[in-house]
């Protein structure tokens, strides 16, 4: 973790940048500039909380020359006088002038921080943290005592975080502060070496961290870990990968009759830092959010149901025991409808052609529709009383979003399934083949009905030919992305099942989409 701060002056520059991945830990620091006057009666003045922010290695501070550290995925975009900090997807830059600020004046910087995650697209869940003292009403900024008396300044501290996987709570010396020392810095006052509040020696110094309920005067007072370590503060277990909790921060001083007059500071860095929690399946709402990595962080058997933005249509998906993510439910994309980058698995824009409704009928009123005739056409069917069962009847030519070729080889580049998914290969991973060893499935009539069954769910429901849905209750056809005039397609019928049957590209076969782990 790297900050560095200025206690008096403070300019701003900052650059807004995307990202694309969540980062691997967030955190909030709060500077506490903590003073006392030698003045009869003596005064204990905290001052403002400056709020910081790092992430991932990549951070935003203030500082007298208003600088950052150094890029590498992920910037934090800071506002002035903030109170949320929020990851942008936009670049903008912006600087200040500095400021001079009273340390011993009252605060009027925000005493809150929340760091909420926000990705490109929408999520179910974002990871998000936020440090609170004194429930947002400010820093408690004096105290009076007398020589031989303990004073004590004690702020309540908030803590929440929800979907992590960790969190640390750490205090420190700020960067450039190694003490509580006179403003002259003649003399630095002792660490308290963890006495209670009404034992505390003369001219010794430190925090206490404790529940609230807690006296000041009982508490145990500790010396502030030496520049550049940090001491760790307890809180609660995490529990469904969130905490909440309020505890009190306080610091105690007792200064002797020889202690000499002034004023005595030291700056203490109060900071969260938080893991955020996997994202898994139940984790997301889109299709479109899914990810390798999201894929590779879910569990065999994790099932959840996902919106295709496109259309709204929703679909339930299983991670198989192939390792790799599954509708498990065949796609009724209907066209025309023009597919893009953002939201589909296509390189650039594609127009989907319009759909043949066969409302309740299985001819496609064409007998020339899905022929030899059409090898290479942008076809697809389905039925009105069965499109939420069996899904929509694509041509290979259709399936593969015009992309296929049946004079190459190797997998076509792109495909209708939705952004982060794609048709599945003829072999290898994300292939109808490995999930079906992966998965244990017997080429007989008893694997025929596992694969018919939950959590599968393959339909028996024909295919379209020469104008015609035929077999609809006895087989069926899914389409690979295999480049050929007569691509291999997974074929399944009642007492068994081919993985990569070679079909002519022109017939009108189903799709199901895999997102494959890394």
């Amino acid at each position: 973790m790297q900050t560095t701060q200025n206690n008096y002056n403070y300019g701003r520059k900052f650059r807004k940048y995307t990202y694309s991945s969540i980062p691997i830990s967030f955190c909030i620091l709060a500077l506490l500039v903590v003073g006392w006057s030698m003045i009869s009666p003596s005064t204990i003045n905290v001052s403002s909380v400056v709020n910081a922010m790092e992430n991932d290695g990549v951070y935003a501070e203030e500082s007298s020359v208003g600088s950052v550290g150094s890029v590498e995925s992920n910037r934090v975009d800071v506002e002035d006088d903030p109170s949320t900090y929020t990851n942008t997807h936009e670049e903008k830059e912006g600087s200040g002038d500095g400021e001079s600020r009273d340390e011993g004046s009252s605060s009027s910087s925000p005493s809150t921080t929340t760091y909420d995650m926000d990705t490109p697209t929408s999520r179910a869940a974002s990871p998000s943290a936020s440090l609170t003292i004194n429930n947002g009403g400010g820093i408690n900024t004096s105290a009076s005592t007398t020589v031989g008396e303990t004073a004590y300044i004690s702020n309540t501290v908030n803590v929440q975080a929800s979907e992590i996987k960790s969190y640390v709570l750490q205090v420190s010396y700020a960067s450039g502060s190694t003490g509580l020392k006179s403003s002259d810095g003649k003399v630095t006052i002792g660490g308290a070496g963890g006495k209670t509040g009404t034992s505390l020696s003369d001219n010794t110094w430190g925090y206490g961290w404790g529940d609230t309920s807690v006296a000041n005067a009982s508490l145990t007072y500790s010396t502030m870990p030496s520049a550049g370590t940090t001491a760790n503060l307890s809180g609660n277990a995490i529990s469904n990968n969130a905490i909440n909790f309020t505890k009190k921060l306080v610091f105690a001083a007792k200064f002797g009759e020889d202690a000499s007059s002034g004023h005595y500071r030291a700056s203490v860095m109060l900071s969260l830092v938080a893991e955020p929690s996997a994202v898994t399946l139940t984790k997301i709402s889109n299709m479109q959010d899914m990810t390798s990595q999201i894929c590779d962080n879910s569990n065999i058997g994790e099932t959840a149901t996902l919106k295709d933005t496109r259309d709204n249509n929703t679909y339930n998906v299983r991670k198989h025991e192939d390792g790799n993510c599954w509708m498990t439910q065949n796609l009724r994309l209907i066209g025309p409808k023009t597919l893009t980058p953002a939201d589909s698995d296509v390189k650039s824009n594609y127009a989907l052609a319009a759909s043949i409704n066969g409302k309740t009928s299985t001819s496609t009123g064409n007998t020339s529709d899905f022929s030899n005739k059409k090898s290479m056409t942008d076809q697809s069917f389905y039925r009105t009383d069965t499109l939420a069962a069996n899904g929509v009847y694509y041509s290979w030519y259709s399936a593969t979003a015009s992309t296929g070729s049946s004079n190459s080889s190797g997998n076509a580049p792109s495909s209708l399934c939705p952004r982060g998914w794609k048709l599945p290969p003829s072999s290898g991973n994300g292939s109808y083949a490995n999930f079906l060893t992966a998965a244990n499935i017997g080429n007989s009539s008893s694997g025929v009905s596992k694969l018919t069954s939950t959590p599968y769910k393959f339909r028996l429901a024909g295919y379209v030919i020469d104008g015609t849905l035929r077999y609809d209750t006895t087989e069926s056809r899914y389409w690979t992305s295999y480049n050929s005039s007569i691509p291999p397609a997974f074929s399944l019928y009642t007492d068994n099942y081919i993985a990569a049957d070679t079909n002519y590209n022109y017939l009108g076969f189903f799709v199901r989409c895999v997102a494959t782990s890394n």
